[in-house]
């Protein structure tokens, strides 16, 4: 019974070292979504540019004119970079974050993915494959395939297809449609 005691100690010990540790990896990952951010907000060309990391030039140059388009962005029009995280997903190195920005009071959802370094997190190109696990709306007269990272969207496109094929059904006979699918591709 104690050495039964002593293991179980000894588990409940590692469990929660192991939850320390992803908590700290979480926290700093959202300390670098906040640090990039920032940079936007407060127009630091510099900043934002140090937490992107690839080995593109052409994502690395296409990040340089996000900066110049969000600057351009904010001066015509009421934007609020947040910074606000809805969501986060780890998987080792890698992660995703979804993260909402405020555009002339519509709020949006952008999805940005990091790499952990030495050095911490770093902003990098898009990895698809990271994108979540399939999912399906099923509906009466079609389905939507998606990915997780999209499930808003395609919970909100397969209810405004269901209204709209409804309301067409009215007018025409659907009788002999064929099963219709849809898919959210993530590119």
């Amino acid at each position: 019974i104690a050495l039964l005691a002593l293991v179980g100690i000894a588990l409940a010990l590692v469990s929660a070292r192991l939850e320390q540790v992803d908590q700290r990896l979480e926290q700093l990952l959202q300390d670098a979504v906040a640090a990039e951010v920032t940079a936007l907000r407060i127009g630091d060309r510099e900043g934002y540019m140090a937490m992107q990391r690839s080995a593109s030039e052409a994502w690395l140059s296409a990040q340089n004119e996000r900066f110049t388009d969000y600057q351009q962005l904010k001066a015509e029009s009421d934007v609020q970079l947040t910074a606000q995280v809805q969501a986060l997903e780890i998987d080792g190195q890698r992660a995703r974050a979804t993260i909402e920005e405020i555009i002339d009071g519509v709020p949006y959802v952008r999805v940005w993915f990091y790499w952990r370094y030495e050095e911490g997190w770093y902003h990098v190109p898009p990895d698809y494959t990271f994108w979540g696990a399939e999912q399906t709306q099923q509906r009466e007269r079609f389905s939507v395939r998606y990915r997780d990272t999209d499930e808003r969207f395609a919970v909100a496109l397969a209810d405004n297809l269901d209204r709209w094929l409804t309301t067409a059904c009215m007018a025409i006979t659907c009788e002999a449609l064929p099963p219709i699918t849809f898919d959210v591709v993530t590119d």
